[in-house]
């Protein structure tokens, strides 16, 4: 099969790929605290991650710098974390 690279967008990948189905374990009342949750979160912090990110910053608004330096931190070391636990074998990749 030959592949017109000069045509190939984002929506063709679609048609050769089968979407994985997301699985949910969780009932409507904890999807709905998750995301009244989520709104506290935006609206406390003057802003979404991704708005302090690339508009504040461009903006040189020292607020969302230590902002963003903050969530990426907080990613930082929870990503540490996970893997430091999969390097102990306390849980594997498969177990979330």
């Amino acid at each position: 099969m030959s592949i017109a690279w000069n045509s190939f967008t984002p929506w063709s990948a679609l048609a050769f790929a089968t979407l994985a189905q997301p699985q949910i374990d969780a009932g409507l009342p904890a999807l709905l605290a998750a995301g009244f949750l989520v709104g506290i979160g935006t609206r406390y912090g003057s802003g979404c991650t991704s708005g302090h990110g690339v508009c504040s910053i461009s903006r040189l608004s020292l607020r969302s710098v230590a902002a963003t330096a903050a969530f990426m931190a907080a990613g930082f070391i929870t990503g540490a974390f996970e893997l430091l636990e999969r390097r102990a074998g306390l849980r594997t990749p498969l177990q979330g």
